[in-house]
């Protein structure tokens, strides 16, 4: 069984500086790897909650209304979920497990 990438897409607001940090994350940091780690926003807000990404395609840009800045549409594939607690068997500090 394999598993299949989760479709994500993320639109932040960027100023000029932040696209251009984007496009070089994009095309010269990720370059060999591809690969990243970010907040997994499926789950509650907490700092631990880290999954896998890639980019699907490249970042593109939208002028909006507010002056100075620009809508970023990164289309991701989510890998993996970094961390988690997977038990083999249910237990508690008086029951340890059967497996």
């Amino acid at each position: 069984m394999s598993a299949v990438p989760a479709q994500v897409t993320a639109v932040v607001m960027v100023d000029r500086a932040g696209m251009q940090v984007l496009e070089d994350f994009y095309f010269l940091t990720l370059r060999r790897v591809g690969r990243f780690y970010w907040r997994d926003f499926r789950k509650p807000a907490a700092d631990d909650n880290v999954a896998v990404y890639r980019f699907a395609g490249r970042p593109s840009f939208a002028p909006t209304t507010a002056p100075m800045y620009w809508k970023a549409t990164m289309q991701l594939e989510r890998l993996t979920t970094v961390n988690g607690h997977f038990l083999l068997d249910f237990y508690d500090d008086t029951t340890w497990p059967t497996t």
